[in-house]
């Protein structure tokens, strides 16, 4: 017979909804960076109107260069990620992986993906 205790019963929701919020978390990231990137660029317009008002040249073509290198990065974030949804067990695995390697987070989400296709579509891989 089981004495009882004090403890409650381990709620399978709470562990769920605990999973939920680590995958959203881990999903803003990339919203967080593009959105920083975005009020920079903002920021860098304004300064350069600014500049441009005030006939401070050498200040328009800093601000039109930095807002320019701003719009080019945004542009590349923009061109080479797509939003991935992950189970938050497996993005919990891909952190604790990157933490002891050292290896940034994408780069071990690409491998993974790309060991996954290659095991669904072998003969494409063939092909390459």
């Amino acid at each position: 017979m089981e004495r009882p205790t004090d403890e409650a019963p381990p709620d399978d929701r709470s562990h769920r909804s605990e999973d939920r919020r680590h995958s959203t978390v881990r999903g803003m990231t990339g919203l967080a960076s593009r959105l920083v990137l975005s009020i920079a660029i903002v920021v860098s317009a304004v300064g350069a109107l600014d500049a441009y008002i005030g006939r401070r040249w050498d200040l328009v073509a800093v601000f039109a260069f930095l807002g320019l290198l701003l719009l080019l990065l945004w542009l590349r974030q923009r061109a080479h990620r797509v939003p991935v949804d992950l189970r938050a067990d497996l993005a919990r695995r891909l952190e604790n992986q990157s933490q002891r390697t050292g290896e940034p987070f994408e780069d071990l989400l690409d491998r993974a993906v790309a060991a996954y296709e290659q095991g669904l579509f072998p003969e494409s891989a063939d092909r390459k």
